[in-house]
């Protein structure tokens, strides 16, 4: 069967839920049946289930030998981190439910213990040399961004 990229990255996304769940083969393909409407077989799954350990393995590869890649993908982190409490700061403000407000408060909180943890793990990361790769220049400019963004708030 041949799908679009949308149905690929939806049904891989299942078969990873599947997998964390800890489902068999078949309840795999029950599962799939039952939220995409498609009969996938068994040799199909375990294609897919074949391209996530290679494209794990790879994401892997990739982290651990580009320290550079591996600050990034952490900065990135913390930057979502940021955005998604802007965003629900924006929606507290702009609502009138008390309801959303709770929520909205609820939701800035635990963004807030993740950001703080993250900040926590920073020190950890930092023995990485920033001059190893050639991009070293570029990342510590982005690390005093940061640096300043935090003390300006």
């Amino acid at each position: 069967m041949k799908f679009n990229k949308q149905k690929r990255e939806e049904i891989q996304q299942y078969v990873i839920d599947c997998s964390m769940m800890r489902y068999s083969l078949q309840q795999t393909i029950d599962f799939l049946y039952s939220k995409t409407g498609i009969k996938i077989s068994e040799a199909m799954i375990s294609k897919i289930r074949a391209r996530i350990k290679r494209d794990a393995q790879s994401e892997f590869n990739k982290l651990r030998e580009d320290q550079f890649e591996y600050h990034y993908q952490f900065l990135q982190r913390i930057q979502e981190l940021r955005k998604c409490q802007q965003i629900q700061y924006d929606l507290y403000e702009k609502s009138d439910s008390d309801f959303v407000r709770h929520n909205c408060i609820k939701e800035y909180h635990a963004l807030t213990i993740s950001l703080t943890n993250l900040y926590l793990d920073l020190p950890s990361i930092s023995f990485i040399r920033l001059n190893r790769t050639e991009n070293g220049g570029e990342l510590q400019k982005a690390l005093q961004t940061e640096q300043s963004e935090q003390q300006q708030q």
